[in-house]
């Protein structure tokens, strides 16, 4: 919200065609003219799509980036590939999980989840809610999400997510 502030306070005092915005690394502060991702000022509440600030998602910084991780499924214990395809790998072929099916249960630790998975929807849900893998840091505000499209959504909405 900080950002957002500063954001609308920027654009209104200084000059529109010199003005451009960048926020890095964890979103602080936001920088005159730095080269890194660039936010262009709206030019007026009525500005094209194409003149939103835009992040994308490839340069986010990730809260964890582990590439082996325990499983935790029933107690299995095994060291594995904790990207999407292995996780899948894993639980298909160690565990029987027939991941074309649109119920199963998650039984990863304690989780507490009652929705249903199916496919790789199964392998997102642990590398998001369990293993944290999918959380990144939010460069407007600072904020860990693991939705990040839906934080820039509801937090964000004149930025636009790109990737």
């Amino acid at each position: 919200m900080q950002c957002t502030f500063l954001l609308r306070l920027l654009t209104e005092l200084l000059p529109k065609s010199t003005m451009s915005i960048s926020v890095i690394d964890q979103g602080h502060s936001p920088r005159l003219g730095s080269s890194l991702t660039r936010l262009a000022a709206p030019s007026s509440p009525s500005s094209s799509r194409s003149s939103r600030p835009k992040i994308y998602l490839h340069s986010l910084k990730r809260v964890k980036t582990d590439k082996k991780t325990i499983c935790q499924w029933e107690g299995c214990g095994a060291v594995i590939d904790s990207s999407r395809t292995g996780l899948s790998v894993h639980l298909t072929k160690v565990h029987g999980l027939d991941l074309s099916r649109n119920d199963l249960k998650c039984l990863w630790g304690s989780c507490d989840s009652t929705d249903c998975f199916f496919g790789d929807s199964m392998s997102k849900h642990i590398r998001r809610d369990h293993l944290e893998l999918e959380t990144v840091i939010c460069t407007l505000c600072g904020q860990a999400t693991s939705a990040f499209p839906i934080h820039v959504r509801e937090y964000h909405r004149e930025a636009r997510v790109i990737g």
